[in-house]
């Protein structure tokens, strides 16, 4: 069982994976994962890493996990390589860019960033200083407003991980020194060595973001344009969904959507905008993708595409319904909670434990948002 099991399950801080949550602690994992690992031991890896078209690769969390950290995803040809987004545990990282190194030919080097939360963006930070050490030269490409979200709200929550990293040090080397974890249970022989081997990558990850300053694109993208890597094509389409300064790639050749987060398992609407939101989720809808990898989850269908849809139609139709009546909108989304409306998207995307934790955190947040969003309350893009 690993350190980060153990912190969550004691309350204590973990991962700020679902970085868009700031006044709240991360869903809790329902069941241990180990999630350090030697490469190359799929069993151990900290990621799994699954071919969905011929080159065209999802990095994906550890279900229990996939709400703390952020999926990524890889294009390999004979050309090079695009990478995309990623976990932002330093651990994971490091281990993801040795295995698409390890299968990488070509010399291009690609890094694309969905949007600003620090659980996608900061994997960029990880290639940059990997690459840099092998003296290859990278493209760094975001949306038009990118630079300027990763410089405000971007770096903050670099320096909160940074803080929950410090913390979870602190606590680990409580429990090492004692000997118990917090509840006083004593630590058998091979969880001291698993907490070791936690110390030493909490403590590597802590170096690591000492001084960290995510970077601006090189390659900003303001309309669709068109990514060539040897045989594929990879369009970066721009929207304002899930953020202000989003990007979806899509792949033609193989009906493959990366999405960040503008789709998810379950949506996180804290820093979206509903309206242009589903109105996204239509477009992207219109591409008739067979093949979805999304920021957190599984490797997804097209009829998820469907469900997000017709989710935040609900949840638009349940704002105005709220700002007719004058109500709030706790009040709003108990009343709503208990419709068979409610219950069956709820039934739909919700599959276990972890799922359902989160559907109940982000579900409220996404119906104050587009509350918001109808009122107009909701600040312009500082773009715009």
């Amino acid at each position: 069982m690993s350190m980060r099991h153990w912190l969550p399950c004691a309350g204590f801080a973990m991962a700020c994976a679902r970085g868009p949550i700031p006044s709240s602690e991360p869903v809790p994992p329902a069941v241990p994962e180990t999630t350090s690992a030697a490469p190359g031991d799929p069993a151990q890896a900290p990621m799994r890493i699954v071919e969905v078209a011929p080159g065209v690769f999802a990095v994906l969390q550890p279900a229990p996990l996939r709400f703390y950290d952020a999926n990524g995803a890889l294009v390999v040809t004979d050309e090079g390589l695009v990478a995309i987004d990623g976990p932002q545990r330093w651990a994971a990282g490091r281990w993801v860019i040795g295995q698409a190194l390890a299968v990488t030919q070509g010399p291009r080097r690609v890094l694309v960033t969905t949007h600003w939360h620090a659980d996608h963006s900061v994997m960029a930070e990880w290639w940059s200083l990997a690459l840099r050490e092998r003296g290859e030269s990278f493209e760094r490409w975001g949306h038009a407003g990118l630079a300027s979200q990763l410089a405000s709200e971007g770096q903050a929550q670099v320096e909160e991980r940074r803080d929950a990293v410090r913390g979870m040090i602190e606590r680990g080397t409580t429990m090492q020194t004692e000997g118990r974890r917090s509840d006083g249970t004593p630590l058998t022989a091979d969880e001291r060595a698993q907490l070791d081997g936690e110390l030493v990558e909490l403590r590597a990850e802590s170096d690591a973001l000492e001084g960290l300053v995510l970077q601006p694109p090189t390659h900003v993208v303001s309309e669709t344009t068109t990514l060539t890597l040897g045989s594929l094509t990879l369009e970066l389409i721009p929207l304002r969904a899930h953020t202000d300064a989003d990007v979806v790639i899509h792949l033609p050749q193989t009906g493959v959507l990366i999405t960040g987060d503008v789709l998810d398992e379950i949506p996180f609407g804290g820093h979206g905008r509903p309206r242009k939101w589903l109105a996204a989720l239509q477009r992207l809808r219109s591409l008739h993708p067979t093949a979805i990898i999304p920021g957190h989850g599984a490797v997804l269908g097209p009829e998820h595409l469907d469900a997000m849809i017709e989710l935040w139609e609900a949840l638009l139709g349940q704002a105005m319904l709220a700002i007719q009546r004058g109500e709030e909108p706790g009040q709003r989304y108990a009343e709503w909670a208990a419709t068979p409306e409610h219950q069956a998207l709820r039934q739909r995307l919700v599959t276990d434990p972890v799922g359902e934790r989160a559907f109940d955190r982000f579900m409220p947040e996404a119906l104050d948002r587009a509350m918001a969003d109808l009122r107009g309350d909701l600040d312009p893009p500082p773009h715009e």
